[in-house]
């Protein structure tokens, strides 16, 4: 056993020789780093060398394929400048003497002068609201203003009577005219408001509404109510102990609406418009059934208002024709026009509806409503069969009223 060690002993020759070796290759290492860092202090030294973007990146790329991966310094990221900072032509040299370039700094900073898009020029004034116009009617000694071949639109907040004197008007469908009586009309800012357009030679009054302080006594039912027509807070006490409060506002400007408010006004597209044309000019030759039906919030009850306005004030060309009745048979549960939530109806409208649903919400026998049935849900979908009975049982009874040539 001795022998064998001593043997592997002897065979491994002098132990000092492969420590030279190391030891030379490590000299010649150093020697090529140490020529490498004398080189680079030098061009360091220099000063920093001024070079095209396009030429100094591609140096700085030979020279970083050049290095190896131990010897590479490392770009800090909290050294990166902002894309505001002016972008030089210079090739950034490392601050740490290496004389290291930074190609991908370089280059960054290039791709962003070059994508930094122009100023967009600012508002001149960016914090005054834009005044919108809703009323083209102004005020003056005689309270009229005349356009030549034009038309005025007065949009009105508030409770309030329209009496047409001379010429004729249109709101909400209805057509009005100067044989025609005061018609009252509730415009909340909770809904939209409806627009009064006049002819040009149209001579018209505005009544304060007698009935404007029981429906603001709503609020004190339900705080819903509160705020919704043309008080003020400067009003609020006066306006209850005035004799004959206005109980309405014309809307000239956006700057005359109440605080904290929007207001919208109640718009009929060109289709609706040409729809209600065509369906006027039939009644004329026939009694019309129609039948409205869509997806919620469509306008389904915006619509039908509008169509039962207007077919009701339509008089064919005649000034002297009187109004016709109009039957609405409501089957809408969730949102009944002239009746509570959760019944349908069927009733006989003799005056055009320029008011929401809650300032009617119901006729009675003496006003029109003809028959009602309580489904006791706001949705068809609970009883389906007895929904279809009530609208059958209401639709016969329509056909054996003596009106039944009345549009439905």
């Amino acid at each position: 056993m001795a022998t064998n060690k001593r043997r592997k002993l002897d065979g491994n020759g002098n132990p000092t020789q492969p420590s030279m070796e190391i030891l030379k290759n490590w000299l010649k290492v150093m020697s090529a780093f140490a020529a490498r860092q004398q080189l680079w202090g030098v061009s360091s030294a220099s000063g920093a060398v001024e070079k095209a973007p396009d030429q100094g990146a591609e140096n700085a790329t030979q020279e970083r394929r050049s290095e190896t991966p131990s010897t590479r310094p490392i770009p800090s990221r909290n050294k990166r400048r902002s894309a505001e900072e002016p972008v030089s032509d210079s090739v950034d040299v490392d601050k740490g003497g290496t004389g290291y370039v930074r190609p991908g700094h370089l280059a960054s900073r290039w791709r962003i002068a070059n994508t930094k898009s122009p100023a967009t020029p600012r508002p001149e004034s960016a914090g005054e609201a834009l005044v919108r116009q809703h009323s083209s009617f102004r005020p003056n000694k005689k309270n009229l203003q005349r356009k030549a071949g034009g038309r005025l639109r007065l949009v009105i907040l508030g409770s309030y009577g329209v009496k047409v004197r001379e010429g004729g008007a249109t709101i909400a469908g209805a057509i009005l005219s100067a044989s025609d009586d005061v018609q009252w009309v509730h415009a909340p800012h909770c809904h939209a408001l409806p627009v009064l357009r006049t002819a040009d030679d149209t001579v018209i009054e505005l009544h304060s509404h007698p009935a404007a302080r029981g429906v603001r006594q709503l609020a004190k039912l339900n705080p819903a109510f509160a705020k919704l027509w043309n008080e003020t807070p400067s009003q609020g006490a006066d306006a209850g102990r005035a004799k004959n409060p206005c109980t309405f506002q014309i809307m000239y400007t956006s700057d005359d609406w109440p605080k904290k408010t929007i207001l919208q006004e109640l718009v009929s597209p060109a289709e609706w418009n040409k729809k209600l044309s065509g369906l006027a000019a039939a009644q004329r030759k026939a009694t019309p059934v129609i039948f409205l039906c869509g997806p919620k919030s469509s306008g389904k009850s915006t619509f039908g208002r509008l169509v039962a306005n207007r077919l009701m004030t339509d008089r064919g060309g005649s000034k002297s024709r009187p109004w016709s009745s109009v039957f609405v048979l409501d089957l809408d549960p969730g949102q009944p026009e002239y009746a509570p939530p959760g019944v349908i109806s069927l009733s006989k409208v003799i005056i055009p509806n320029l008011s929401p649903s809650f300032c009617h919400p119901t006729l009675g026998q003496t006003k029109g409503q003809i028959r009602a049935h309580a489904i006791a849900s706001v949705t068809p979908a609970m009883d389906p069969e007895y929904f279809i009975e009530c609208a059958i049982d209401l639709l016969a009874h329509y056909r054996r009223d003596p009106d039944a040539r009345c549009p439905l």
